[in-house]
């Protein structure tokens, strides 16, 4: 990091700060803090944290209006004008995760300063990004009102950057994958985002790839198929479009599927992932290389073999469980978005993992099991929906049963144990909602 915040994007050389990298890092800084088992790493390292938000801010929202000014670079290896909601979404996650951390290091203002800016950035962008159907980019002048969204020239006079304009961009709710991961709300109205959900099936998924020319990489056969970085469903593609709109890489299509999730869709984010493993079953595998339309099943290709940003498909997981986790102060939540009445699912915390079942017909049966290591709740959070009636919650512990004092906040059940409760390896938790 240089001294006034920029993190260069490839580290170790003297890059220039991709946005969506620099504001990723900030949001991953919040999740290791989401992880971690005090605030010790969130204290030692918060300075740098705060360099690095306020680097994005003064660099390319100095009027704190929400609307980015100039070129940003970003991690699709170009840079882009103005605004887009890919970028624009993450940039409110991070702020109001800025927001959080800079509260528990009891700098109150500053957090004021930034939830207040998250504010304003969703309300604009929410207002001047939904078309009625999902969410565009506008280019820097657009945003100052000297054109109108719809001549592209505006992005084209600017030399070396890729725009998106009017297409629908697999990543254009990038922001809320990480605000539904770290329980940081909706970053747009919760409609609109569930229509631009929607919208990114409709226009980027593909049941077969025949026709459509993969570019600048192949990464997929044509008889297979896929959901493609970005599509102009108004066939008012930009010349300078971002440069891999025509690829398909399953790591994009795992976050895109779990946000889906998120946004309260089922078949869609199930088509999406089932398709993506269809590709990886090794049926026209011929060697481990980046010709062979990706046939490993154990190795996902995008930039090169076994790339990171397929692990995105844990957040898949997370997603249907609606699992949260608040290591330093010991709050465990679930939510799940399938098999509601009948679910199992595998979880993980920073000091142990297990699994976590529940039933519903009217009441809430939920066990936690823990396989390895340990778990320490001092607060449990169970989704219940709201026109269900809970007169008493029972805990049970080994042989100790016991009633608890509970609240209803935001469609949970709220249970905050009178002190902390270590569930062992070997051991369950055991809880009924009446």
């Amino acid at each position: 990091m240089s001294p006034e915040g920029k993190i260069p994007f490839r580290i170790g050389l003297d890059y220039d700060a991709a946005i969506d990298g620099q504001l990723g890092a900030v949001l991953a800084s919040y999740r290791e803090y989401l992880c971690s088992g005090s605030g010790k790493w969130l204290a030692q390292n918060w300075d740098n944290i705060e360099k690095a938000m306020d680097y994005v801010i003064e660099r390319w929202d100095s009027d704190e209006d929400g609307f980015f000014q100039g070129l940003s670079h970003n991690t699709l290896d170009a840079s882009m004008t103005g605004t887009s909601s890919w970028i624009g979404s993450m940039y409110v996650a991070a702020l109001r995760a800025s927001s959080k951390m800079a509260k528990l290091n009891n700098d109150i203002q500053k957090g004021g300063r930034y939830s207040a800016l998250a504010d304003t950035a969703a309300k604009n962008q929410d207002s001047a990004l939904f078309n009625g159907e999902y969410y565009i980019q506008l280019p820097e002048s657009s945003v100052q009102g000297e054109a109108a969204v719809e001549n592209m020239q505006v992005a084209q006079k600017y030399s070396g950057s890729r725009e998106l304009i009017n297409g629908s961009s697999i990543d254009q709710l990038l922001g809320q994958w990480w605000a539904s991961q770290l329980d940081l709300g909706w970053i747009y109205d919760k409609q609109n985002t569930t229509n631009a959900a929607r919208a990114i099936f409709k226009y980027n998924f593909k049941d077969k790839l025949e026709g459509i020319k993969q570019y600048p990489r192949k990464f997929a056969a044509d008889s297979d198929g896929g959901m493609l970085i970005a599509t102009w469903p108004g066939d008012d593609r930009p010349d300078n479009h971002i440069k891999y709109a025509d690829e398909i890489m399953s790591g994009f299509e795992y976050s895109a599927a779990s946000m889906m999730i998120y946004a309260g869709l089922r078949d869609e984010p199930y088509k999406v992932l089932k398709t993506a493993a269809k590709r990886y079953d090794g049926r026209l595998r011929k060697d481990c290389y980046l010709k062979d339309y990706n046939g490993n099943p154990f190795g996902d290709v995008e930039c090169g073999f076994f790339y990171a940003r397929p692990l995105s498909i844990w957040s898949v997981l997370t997603a249907y469980q609606g699992f949260s986790f608040n290591g330093p102060e010991k709050s465990l939540g679930f939510a799940p978005n399938i098999d509601f009445d009948d679910h199992v699912s595998f979880f993980v915390t920073n000091s142990g993992w297990g699994t976590y079942q529940q039933t519903f017909s009217g009441s809430l049966k939920a066990v936690i099991t823990v396989d390895y290591g340990f778990v320490e709740l001092k607060t449990l959070r169970l989704k219940m929906p709201e026109e269900h009636k809970i007169k008493k919650v029972l805990l049970k512990a080994g042989q100790v049963q016991r009633a608890m004092d509970f609240e209803r906040i935001d469609g949970f059940i709220v249970i905050k144990m009178p002190e902390i409760l270590k569930i062992k390896t070997g051991r369950s938790l055991d809880v009924i909602c009446l």
